[in-house]
């Protein structure tokens, strides 16, 4: 299961379309929700597969404030959020599984991985739309 986003009045292929799995999805959402000053409301429904609607303003405020936080990444406070929100999702029992190396080592691996490389991703998607759906 993912999400799949689609871009309101696209202007470059990249602005069309984009998808995350439900794992990657959250803590991106969680980032957007932060940088684009989103209502607890607009958060929840973000995390639906319901055709939510962000429209031009919430997009604008959610794209510059990414940008921001993606040029400010090897801060401080970027790696303290990110290691808070491991340490948020490992409290609720929903952040670590196991995964079997091919030498039969069990290792940690985050259910709910967070990436920056994601975030320029998503931010590409931003940059050639101005709004989208949540399906």
């Amino acid at each position: 299961m993912g999400f799949d986003l689609t871009g309101i009045n696209p202007t470059t292929n990249d602005g069309k379309y984009f998808r995350n799995n439900c794992w990657y999805w959250r803590r991106l959402w969680d980032l957007c929700g932060l940088c684009g000053k989103l209502t607890p409301s607009q958060i929840k429904v973000g995390l639906t597969n319901d055709g939510y609607k962000i429209g031009k303003n919430a997009h604008d405020r959610i794209l510059n404030g990414l940008m921001k936080a993606y040029s400010e990444r090897g801060s401080d406070y970027w790696l303290d959020w990110i290691k808070k929100g491991d340490e948020e999702y490992t409290e609720n029992g929903k952040m670590w599984s196991t995964r079997r190396t091919m030498t039969g080592q069990d290792v940690p691996t985050p259910t709910h991985p967070f990436s920056w490389e994601n975030v320029k991703e998503f931010i590409k998607f931003l940059e050639g739309n101005e709004g989208f759906e949540v399906y």
